[in-house]
C-alpha cells in the first residue's frame, strides 16, 4: 500500500506551480493577442472586445498553445525526477 503514494510529493511539485503558471499566463496571452488583433483590425479594444469577431478564437487557441508550450517547458525537469521515483 506505500507503493501507491510514492512519488505523490514530487506529482505536487510538477502540478501546483504548471497549473498556477498556465492559468496566470493564459490570460496575459490571450489578452495580448486580442489587443493586437484588435490594432490590427483598425477597433479600439473596447470596440473590438464587444463584437464578437472570428479572431477571438484564434486568439484563444494561440494563448493556450503558447502558455501549454511554455509551461511544459518550465516544468519538465520536474516531470523527469517524478519519474524516475
Amino acid at each position: 500500500m506505500t507503493g501507491l503514494y510514492r512519488g505523490w510529493w514530487a506529482t505536487a511539485w510538477r502540478e501546483v506551480p504548471a497549473f498556477g503558471a498556465y492559468f496566470a499566463l493564459y490570460d496575459v496571452f490571450k489578452d495580448g493577442l486580442n489587443a493586437y488583433f484588435a490594432k490590427r483590425s483598425g477597433l479600439s479594444l473596447e470596440d473590438h472586445a464587444e463584437q464578437n469577431h472570428s479572431h477571438k478564437w484564434a486568439a484563444s487557441a494561440l494563448a493556450g498553445g503558447s502558455t501549454g508550450a511554455l509551461t511544459w517547458m518550465m516544468i519538465y525537469p520536474f516531470d523527469i525526477i517524478k519519474t524516475k521515483i
